[in-house]
């Protein structure tokens, strides 16, 4: 169960997914769950076929050498134990045990990353609303931007059906870390059943508390704390790619959090690995290792398209390929870094460039830059010839 923050407060079954199961401005969570269309869309994986929500994880299975790393192929096999479960409740007409979650309380965000959107972050909302040139090439409903997208009543209610048969729960945003709802959950939550929950937090980890709430103590009653830091850049690149956000203070939060000495939070990082950044992934592996934080490479596949690695030319991508493999030569290197680089190599490949894409891109870089008062060649000259350095310098970095 996903709890998208737009499209008036949608649940969906996996955050790739825009088919509806239910919208929570209607319908409480007990009956999205079991309603009609979530036994619909069951009915239909347990028959092969194929749902349109689905479409993102069709399209990357479509390529045979990339068919595995489809999200929706990476959690069939990361899930496969709650199979027999799920089998036997929908065969004998039983309640089904939800398992694992994800919320997102609120689209507050103190960030405007270049690969989010006006409806998943408010300062990106902010600017959408007043900018006409990002208006243009950024679509969103004005209708359905961002507001809260759930209310206390629905945790309390979410907490009294789900807390005891859940295993895992993620907790994405906007920005968890300053919105007080994300900290009402954690300190509603039962302590007794949260002591057999995985807890994965989606953060930019630019804050670590808010008034009247302990964060160390509220995340110290789960089983474990995965915490994924998304980060996206280097120390150069990184507080241009998200506006919003200071290299510095990322860092010092990481030792903050370290110094709590609880030894159940984990600190990981996500990298999202797009056209501008993948020239900068032996400096984000660098940064690893230097933070000793292991990262996670995954891929864009949907909005933005123009950032879509599968659209760099033919050349740029036999550039990636040899850096990359550079990187997966070093034997320090992580088996989940290891692996999750080589499937950013596949994804890559799975398809041919799009030129209409990288003319969307030149036009995304220079609105951008014009909006947040930045200079593109500045923080990313190793790009010249891909991205057109012609256009007007705004301010220096």
């Amino acid at each position: 169960m996903n709890v998208k923050p737009h499209l008036d407060k949608m649940v969906v079954p996996c955050w790739r997914s825009l088919e509806p199961m239910g919208e929570l401005k209607t319908h409480s969570f007990s009956e999205i769950w079991t309603g009609e269309k979530a036994n619909r869309l069951r009915e239909q994986f347990l028959n092969g076929e194929k749902p349109k929500g689905c479409k993102r994880c069709w399209s990357v299975e479509e390529n045979e050498d990339s068919k595995s790393i489809s999200l929706r192929n990476r959690y069939n096999k990361k899930y496969s134990h709650f199979l027999p479960e799920v089998i036997e409740s929908l065969q004998d007409d039983k309640p089904l045990p939800l398992k694992s979650a994800e919320i997102r309380f609120s689209s507050v965000c103190n960030f405007r990353c270049l690969h989010c959107h006006p409806s998943n972050s408010t300062l990106w909302n902010k600017l959408w609303q007043t900018n006409a040139e990002v208006q243009r090439l950024v679509y969103a409903d004005a209708d359905h931007l961002p507001k809260k997208i759930v209310s206390e009543e629905q945790i309390n209610e979410f907490i009294s059906l789900y807390a005891e048969s859940m295993e895992e729960f993620w907790v994405c945003g906007g920005e968890p870390l300053i919105e007080p709802l994300h900290y009402y959950f954690l300190d509603q939550f039962p302590e007794r059943a949260a002591k057999k929950i995985d807890l994965i937090v989606c953060t930019n980890f630019s804050k670590l508390s808010i008034p009247n709430y302990d964060l160390a103590h509220l995340w110290s009653k789960f089983k474990s704390v995965d915490v994924r830091i998304g980060i996206d850049g280097d120390e150069k690149t990184y507080e241009y790619f998200r506006y919003g956000g200071n290299f510095s203070t990322l860092k010092n939060n990481i030792l903050e959090a370290r110094s709590w000495g609880i030894d159940s939070i984990k600190i990981s990082a996500v990298c999202t690995v797009n056209i501008l950044n993948i020239s900068r992934l032996r400096q984000i592996n660098r940064f690893s290792k230097e933070m000793d934080v292991k990262f996670h490479y995954t891929f864009l596949n949907g909005h933005p398209n123009y950032l879509d690695v599968r659209n760099l030319p033919p050349q740029w991508k036999q550039q990636y390929d040899a850096e990359i493999g550079e990187i997966l030569k070093d034997d320090s290197l992580a088996d989940g870094a290891r692996d999750s680089l080589k499937n950013v190599v596949t994804f890559m490949h799975s398809r041919q460039d799009d030129p209409q894409q990288i003319i969307k891109l030149n036009e995304y870089v220079r609105v951008m830059d014009k909006a947040s008062k930045y200079d593109f060649k500045s923080y990313f000259s190793e790009l010249e010839g891909l991205i057109d350095f012609n256009f007007p310098n705004v301010v220096q970095p």
